[in-house]
């Protein structure tokens, strides 16, 4: 059976059962979320649909505890998503981080435009452009994909998220290997 809910913003969200029960477990509903069914004459609470239609809450096992606490990665190895319900489901998990990646890759871009404008800086300055580029553009697809449940924008999301922290662990290996340099031409200048 079918299931509905109304998310934050109010928009209706498909779900099964098992769905509801799981984005229950994980607190992305609660009991005041809004559900319905074509059984019922109107939207109600869940936490007042919930014993009567799926059963009283059981303690989680320590499977489900372990995607409590990684979610993302957990679910995406166990349980790839098999329907837009699903993909809603994960993509809900990094749409709640998309302000903050927005504000992030804005912040990027500012700071890469800043370092064009010095000579060296030129060099370099593309690289925070192109990565706050691209966590603007991972954040909106997965909002995308929340909304939609677009299989395709959810993974378009991740690869995105997966290339700037590739060129973020990069960048800071670089940084680690230069500052360890720097020290070590210090120490020689110095004892020199």
């Amino acid at each position: 059976m079918q299931w509905y809910y109304l998310d934050e913003n109010q928009r209706q969200v498909e779900a099964s059962e098992a769905d509801l029960h799981d984005l229950r477990m994980r607190r992305v509903i609660t009991d005041q979320t809004m559900i319905w069914n074509e059984t019922l004459p109107e939207w109600v609470e869940m936490g007042r649909a919930l014993p009567m239609q799926l059963g009283q809450y059981e303690e989680p096992t320590k499977e489900e505890l372990e995607e409590l606490i990684n979610p993302l990665a957990t679910a995406a190895e166990k349980h790839p998503p098999a329907n837009s319900s699903d993909t809603r489901v994960y993509a809900s998990v990094v749409a709640q981080s998309a302000g903050w990646m927005k504000f992030l890759g804005i912040l990027g871009i500012i700071n890469g435009v800043l370092l064009c404008l010095t000579l060296i800086g030129a060099v370099v300055g593309w690289i925070p452009i192109w990565m706050g580029r691209m966590l603007v553009s991972s954040a909106n697809s997965a909002q995308d994909a929340q909304s939609t449940g677009s299989r395709f924008e959810m993974t378009d999301s991740l690869e995105k998220m997966t290339k700037v922290l590739k060129v973020s662990a990069v960048l800071t290996l670089l940084g680690i290997i230069l500052a360890i340099i720097g020290g070590i031409v210090a120490l020689v200048i110095q004892v020199g």
